[in-house]
């Protein structure tokens, strides 16, 4: 039978079903990317059947009219809507038939139904409320923490589907039989259907117009009972706001379903931390050690950080483990963030999640035993050990749940320090008897997926991150083929979810592979652009041969554990239900061994036979380790990693497809067409750069064309411009060119360190900056020096890099000099305090030229003038003044103002206002909020000469934006109520308002209707350097510095000198014009009416006005086309 599928995307569900099916049919897969593409490919294919394992559009009426169209519900009859899992896990039982009414009153049952279904049922007008072909059902239960959306999705959801599927095409191909034999006729068994797909296959004409027996609604397939989950209705789309929930109101058990009803997507959309986010886990953490501590623990407090997971107490006095999160998607962002672990995407926010000595320490394991030891309560542990013995022998079974199973630096390091441990366990002087065997067990979801996609696109240098990703994988991979089998220990590893990419090639590198029999494999990494680690090179060969290995990696389709044993990935296929794979694989394992006392596998085993068509030995694992990451160095790095960065930041931020690929839309593909993943040509980092430049061409190419159009619709009279420091060519009545006026003066540059709002907002508009990306580098406290990150776009430089060169520049101008390399490696093993290394180590020598090129820039930036403020010193001092040494809270008072003073460095204050005006604005915010004093600070402020009322007001603001936008991520947030800050904020704006004074000092109102604000505070941050959520898109022809041109950049300290020595040299600069006429044709215009004289416009030497009105000002000029005074490229 020709089938055809409809999907949104090949996901797990539909690529077990496409394995499962193409045993006997020909199967064909189409993206739904719109109605046409839907219609073309049903025309191309002229399907017996059409099936839509996972689809969230409609199908064309034109199709299911035309060929008989089978959706996959994951629900069971009666059940219709979107989110259909997603009510069933909130507690849905069906009691209530008003979804509204549902959500209002929170009927929610706590206990929830006993089952759930998956329905195939037939395409129609209506949604969901086709004929049924067939359903299945199965037990759940909606309290497991374990069980989420995503986890019952690819597991019961997928094997019901599967069991369904397979007996509705058996319905419709005897539903067509008997359709089509004649009345009175004797009836026969339907054909056979055979993998060709030719219409002889089928035995009856397969049209929307079969009828389904009713029956079909009322049994389910594999027990042949009708629904035992109770009654079903049509639900809406849940709502992120439907999930909310309150931490000081609902239970730990309420919170967790909610989270889990909500994972993988959307996830749980909760202010629990401050911005709202994307929350994922929900794990429970045991009641009895909660309870047993500190009595009563205030609801949202953070009450541990394991494993970049954080537990928060909730109002029952238990705790919720968050796993993950995610920033919501704003309207200027391009596509959704990634998902990342919690603590991590909370350092990234400026969250803090406390401190280890804040912590719960019974949450966390005290001895290494108990780090890998099975916790005996309900708690999230991602990696334990099961050790076994029989007496004779003893066996680590070593089980890695990754979400998802992405494998990030941290947890395969984690898994690293795992595998050391087990082997200080293998002949350690307490260990009587030996250690047989370590078997990976991985996940039950999945076994592993290789590096961790999402962490790395968060990462500010995504390239650098996939290396050390890619490097700690290979560090596991190692230990178990050179330290596991150098200790006599057998490796086996137990593929119990589906697996792809560096898992395949992970499980592959053991001495034995076992599988169950639903697993899906896709061990090939080209999809991604990627050559591809874990020792790949030596597994693949080993067991597959040149060939096959070759075959596993080009292929890019889905292997069954069938089609990986026959290749020779998988040594043994367990033929089980997946709820009893655990024990089967113990079973398998236990039988590879004698059951006497002799250590060793069973001669029959032959396991780790593979190794003896390779070079295992050290020596020959690093060198294909190191050919492996040659290769994958060029995926980072050169030309080629187009296609790496490319595939990933589409595939983790779920960018559309523009078509379906050919590998699996094979009605598509005609003779000679290939995938670009395919081709020969994917490989080469030649063609990348060829094809690279002639990107270039074409893009230059057009630019021209448009120029040449704009040139050539111009009037007679249009006026060139040609500076008269150009070379010109002679005349055409042999005047010869003006002559050049001197060599090539240099650029100035003069010190200024102060900059206004208005100029800080074009700034930020000129490097093209991410307003969400400043705001996140300002709350983690990342204020380069002197206006360095407005002076600079973010695509010259990473953040990190400009913050370790602005601490470089800092040592020298403190006379505490340190060398580039000793600031790499400080910063290095404060990211990793497990593995540091010295100053000296090879790896900080290109980084230190970086630090050292940085310095440069961070010096033309500052234009040598190393003046700095130090708020902090005149904050004691005018305390002490103002509230006296003898007061009684000044103490107090004076802590909370400190607080405030290193909050402000969140904020562009610093740069904006003197060292007075940011002290006296602290201190009167300070009294505000503490209500007390206020009257003493006016007054001592009212006496004070330098003080400006309008600056301090306008700090008070930029503080209280910052306190009520990002309340949790400051010192002082914390500690008052938001109101409070939005109550201040309301006096102070009526204040100017009454006044009719502006927001901002030096305001330019023509410049605000010019420019849209680009500091608006949002909750994303700078996970994605490269992230295309500017609103300003980056302008190529944006002023840039002296770097790269002719001339000198010299730093002049004295301004009025600098401006006379600019006017002695703005002879150089002068543009000056001349006219000419060109003659073009045009048509005789009508003799009734009158020819508008033309004239001829333009200015005749001198300066150019250009309009700018933005000139000039307290701050002096915008720094223009040619010659510049202030600091750095602006001042």
């Amino acid at each position: 039978m020709k089938i055809l599928f409809f999907c949104t995307a090949h996901n797990s569900l539909s690529q077990r079903l496409f394995l499962v099916l193409s045993r006997k049919h020909s199967i064909t897969v189409e993206y739904a990317l719109c109605a046409e593409k839907m219609i073309e490919a049903a025309d191309l294919v002229k399907p017996h059947l059409i099936i839509c394992p996972f689809l969230t559009s409609l199908v064309p009426q034109q199709v299911y009219e035309t060929y008989l169209t089978l959706i996959v519900h994951p629900g069971p009859p009666g059940d219709a809507g979107p989110s259909a899992l997603d009510w069933m896990l909130m507690g849905d039982d069906g009691t209530v038939a008003d979804s509204q009414q549902l959500l209002r009153d929170n009927r929610f049952n706590p206990v929830g139904r006993s089952h759930w279904g998956v329905t195939v049922l037939q395409a129609i007008a209506e949604f969901d409320k086709g004929p049924v072909w067939a359903f299945d059902q199965f037990p759940v239960n909606i309290n497991d923490t374990s069980t989420t959306k995503s986890s019952l999705y690819r597991g019961p959801v997928t094997q019901a589907a599967v069991a369904a599927t397979l007996a509705a095409i058996d319905r419709i191909e005897a539903a067509a039989s008997l359709a089509s034999t004649p009345f009175g006729a004797p009836l026969s068994p339907p054909t056979t259907p055979k993998p060709d797909g030719t219409s002889s296959s089928v035995a009856g004409d397969t049209s929307p117009g079969l009828s389904a027996d009713k029956e079909f609604a009322q049994l389910s397939v594999t027990t042949s009972e009708p629904f035992l989950g109770g009654k079903t209705h049509h639900r809406p789309l849940l709502k992120a706001s439907d999930r909310h929930f309150d931490i000081r109101k609902h239970t730990a058990s309420t919170i967790s379903r909610r989270i889990r009803s909500a994972d993988s997507q959307p996830g749980c959309l909760s202010d629990l931390f401050g911005p709202k986010l994307y929350l994922y886990g929900g794990i429970i953490e045991n009641p009895t050690l909660l309870s047993s501590n500190r009595g009563h623990i205030a609801p949202g407090s953070i009450i541990a950080v394991r494993d970049e997971a954080v537990c928060v107490a909730t109002c029952d006095n238990k705790g919720i483990w968050i796993t993950h999160v995610r920033r919501v998607k704003t309207k200027t962002d391009a596509a959704l963030w990634p998902k990342v672990p919690a603590a991590l995407g909370l350092k990234q926010l400026g969250v803090s999640t406390g401190s280890p000595s804040t912590w719960f320490h019974s949450l966390l394991p005290q001895t290494q035993s108990e780090e890998w030891a099975k916790s005996y309560h309900d708690t999230f542990q991602e990696i334990w050990v099961d050790f076994v013995t029989d007496g004779h022998k003893r066996l680590a079974y070593l089980y890695f749940d990754f979400y998802n199973g992405a494998m990030s630096t941290e947890q395969c390091r984690r898994m690293v320090r795992c595998l050391e441990y087990i082997l200080s366990t293998a002949t350690g002087p307490n260990q009587s008897l030996p250690l047989a065997a370590v078997v990976l067990m991985g996940g039950s979801s999945y076994f592993s997926n290789g590096i961790h996609l999402n962490v790395i696109e968060s990462a500010a240098d995504p390239a650098l991150e996939s290396w050390y990703n890619i490097n700690a994988i290979d560090d596991v991979v190692e230990k178990l083929l050179l330290d596991l089998p150098a200790r006599g220990v057998t490796t086996i590893s137990a593929i119990r979810g589906n697996c792809a990419a560096g898992g395949v090639a992970l499980a592959a590198a053991c001495d034995v592979v076992v599988a169950g029999e639903h697993a899906v494999l896709n061990p090939a990494y080209r999809a991604l652009g990627l050559y591809g680690s874990e020792l790949h090179s030596v597994s693949y060969l080993g067991r597959c041969g040149a060939e096959g290995a070759k075959t596993a990696l080009r292929s890019m389709t889905p292997l069954s554990a069938d089609d990986a044993q026959g290749m020779g990935l998988v040594d043994h296929v367990l033929r089980v239900a997946p709820e009893a794979l655990d024990s089967a694989v113990r079973a398998h394992v236990e039988g590879l061994f004698p059951r006497g006392g002799k250590r060793g596998l069973a001669p029959s085993a032959k396991a780790g036979s593979w190794k003896r068509n390779v070079d295992t030995s050290p020596a020959g694992l690093a060198l294909a380790r190191a050919a492996e990451l040659g290769q994958m160095s060029m995926d980072f790095w050169s030309a080629r990693s187009e296609r790496y960065h490319s595939r990933r930041r589409d595939f983790v931020r779920k960018v559309r497809p523009s078509s379906t690929p050919l590998r699996f839309a094979t009605h598509r593909r005609e003779k000679g067409m290939m995938d670009e993943e395919e081709q020969d040509t994917f490989d080469s980092v030649e063609w990348f750069v060829e094809k690279t430049m002639c990107s270039l061409r074409k893009d230059i190419s057009d630019r021209m064309v448009r120029l040449i159009k704009d040139f050539s619709s111009g009037e007679k009279g249009t006026m060139a411009p040609r500076p008269s420091a150009d070379p010109a060519p002679a005349t055409a009545n042999g005047d010869s060119p003006p002559a050049r006026i001197g060599p090539h003066p240099g650029f100035i540059s003069s010190s200024n360190q102060y900059s206004s709002e208005i100029k800080i907002r074009r700034m930020l508009k000129d490097n093209g900056c991410d307003p969400a990306r400043e705001d996140n580098y300002r709350l983690q406290g990342v204020q380069l020096i002197n206006n360095f990150r407005l002076n600079f776009r973010d695509a010259e430089y990473s953040h990190q890099d400009a913050a370790l060169a602005s601490l470089f520049v800092a040592c020298k101008v403190e006379d505490t000099i340190k060398k580039s390399k000793d600031i790499l490696a400080a910063a290095y093993n404060v990211k990793n305090p497990e593995k540091t290394v010295a100053p000296d180590d090879k790896m900080f020598e290109a980084p230190g030229k970086i630090i050292i090129g940085l310095e440069r820039f961070i010096l033309e930036t500052i234009g040598f003038d190393f003046r700095t403020r130090y708020p902090q010193k005149l904050l004691v001092k005018v305390v002490r003044r103002a509230l006296g040494k003898s007061s009684a809270n000044s103490r107090d008072f004076f802590a909370t103002a400190y607080d405030m003073c290193i909050d402000m460095y969140k904020t562009f204050v610093p740069i904006k206002q003197t060292t007075f005006s940011m002290v006296m604005a602290v201190v009167e915010l300070t009294a505000r909020m503490r209500g007390e004093h206020l009257e003493r600070v006016q007054d001592f402020a009212a006496g004070r000469k330098q003080y400006s009322r309008d600056a301090v007001m306008e700090t008070m603001l930029d503080l209280l934006d910052l306190y009520v936008q990002h309340h949790k991520s400051t010192r002082i947030g914390a500690r008052f109520d938001l109101g409070k800050f939005i109550d201040i904020k309301i006096r102070l704006n009526t204040d100017l308002d009454s006044t009719a004074k502006p927001r901002y000092l030096y305001h330019c109102h023509r410049c605000e209707v010019e420019e849209a604000h680009p500091l608006s505070s949002t909750t994303a941050s700078a996970t994605d350097p490269t992230t295309a959520s500017n609103p300003w898109p980056a302008d190529a022809s944006i002023r840039r510095t002296a770097r790269g041109q002719d001339g000198t950049m010299r730093f002049v300290f004295d301004p009025e000198a600098a401006k006379d020595e600019q006017e002695t040299v703005s002879q150089f600069f002068k543009d000056e014009y001349e006219e000419y006429e060109v003659e073009v044709e045009e048509p005789v215009p009508p003799p009734d009416r009158d020819e508008a004289p033309r004239g001829r416009g333009g200015y005749r030497g001198g300066y150019r006005d250009r309009g700018d009105h933005r000139r000039g000002g307290p701050y002096g000029a915008y720094r223009g086309d040619r010659y510049h005074w202030g600091r750095g490229r602006y001042h």
